[in-house]
């Protein structure tokens, strides 16, 4: 289950994260379990769920896109994903 998030750009760009449970929340909350410390991105943007022997990413921001593996994540929507880049 265990895959790596690699920060594409902004002011984290390079940083990595291992993913090692089955859902992790990404956003710029201090809280959250990915924290990307932007204001161009919603306290709790993402959230990254394995299930299935899946990856499936989650917008959670209803008023911004994410760009994730060069594919572009529509708010509210959810897609598949072998091992999540972000891009913020």
């Amino acid at each position: 289950m265990s895959a790596e998030i690699i920060v594409q750009s902004g002011i984290s760009a390079g940083t990595r994260y291992w993913i090692e449970r089955p859902v992790i929340r990404i956003g710029s909350d201090p809280q959250a379990d990915v924290c990307l410390p932007s204001s161009r991105i919603a306290p709790h943007a993402l959230t990254v769920e394995f299930r299935d022997g899946n990856y499936r990413v989650h917008a959670r921001d209803r008023s911004a896109s994410v760009q994730v593996n060069g594919q572009l994540v529509e708010p509210g929507s959810a897609k598949p994903f072998a091992e999540p880049r972000l891009s913020a």
